[in-house]
């Protein structure tokens, strides 16, 4: 895609995100905040951060979107060593940990819009930080990390909720911070290509066994509606959300036989159509009776 082309594109998607996001501004002003705790010595810290990250992003996200060579150039001249490289993305997920999950701020942050937007920011600053030669614009191989950046709170957050154990949600916390950290390990070293290339070849070898997978992986939301309680699969939303995704991308891989590529077009828009289809039968078989403080199934 040329760079007019793609500048139109990612405005308008960030326009109709802001978009998205005025109406959670307007539901916030509604709401009765504690300011005294928003606003104490580190929810100020917290939010001042966020504020300098989501600025930063968002200039980087417009940047590369109209004048990639600017970013790229910009990239180029910070000449931080790897290991110095290595050791600020660790941090910068720290930072994000932080604001999304311990601060005062994380439920007044947590609004999907806001949290999309400033997902491709922070992935953004994350390629300009750790791969200064690559073109600083996001393309499909950062669509993983933007989707487990925004899941990653919030799928913590809801099994806070789910589980009273506290263990269980700090252990996910702590397997998701290290997926994350993996993630951008594997899409920005060479040890990814390498991978990469192994799993494909390790892919050809399955066989008929490849389709009798990808069939069980199709009916990953029914198999999830009948595994749980009716109102854990309505309720907690992101951890649906990410057991779809997840079964998406392994269909979309499994799918793309004969192809040099994890994950092809073709193989993916066959992934979504028959996941979506099976999450429609699985909320098809819900009929709810909406109560005040209950869901029944009937």
């Amino acid at each position: 895609m040329d760079n007019k082309n793609y500048g139109i594109l990612m405005s308008l998607a960030v326009v109709g995100m802001a978009i998205g996001i005025w109406p959670e501004i307007s539901l916030l002003r509604t709401n009765e905040l504690n300011w005294g705790n928003l606003l104490s010595r580190m929810g100020t810290i917290a939010i001042c951060l966020y504020l300098l990250l989501f600025l930063v992003g968002l200039y980087f996200l417009l940047t590369g979107s109209w004048r990639v060579e600017t970013l790229n150039h910009m990239a180029r001249q910070v000449r931080f060593s790897l290991p110095i490289r290595w050791l600020i993305v660790p941090g910068l997920f720290l930072v994000y940990t932080y604001i999304y999950l311990f601060s005062a701020w994380q439920h007044v942050l947590s609004q999907p819009w806001t949290q999309l937007v400033f997902a491709l920011g922070f992935t953004q600053i994350l390629l300009f930080v750790i791969a200064p030669s690559r073109e600083q614009r996001l393309g499909w191989g950062e669509a993983a990390l933007i989707v487990g950046l925004f899941l990653y709170p919030r799928v913590i957050q809801e099994m806070r909720a789910l589980f009273a154990d506290a263990l269980v949600y700090r252990a996910a916390m702590a397997a998701g911070f290290v997926l994350l950290l993996g993630l951008v390990f594997v899409s920005y070293t060479a040890y990814g290509e390498s991978l990469g290339s192994r799993l494909v070849s390790w892919r050809e070898k399955l066989g008929p066994v490849r389709l009798w997978i990808i069939l069980l992986l199709c009916l990953t939301p029914i198999l999830h509606r009948y595994l749980v309680r009716p109102e854990t699969y309505i309720i907690y939303d992101d951890i649906r959300f990410l057991i779809f995704m997840l079964a998406v991308w392994s269909v979309a891989y499994l799918g793309s036989t004969g192809s040099a590529r994890l994950v092809s077009h073709e193989a993916l828009g066959f992934s979504l159509g028959a996941l979506i289809f099976s999450a429609f039968l699985a909320r098809s078989s819900l009929f709810i009776i909406d109560y005040p403080f209950s869901l029944s199934c009937s």
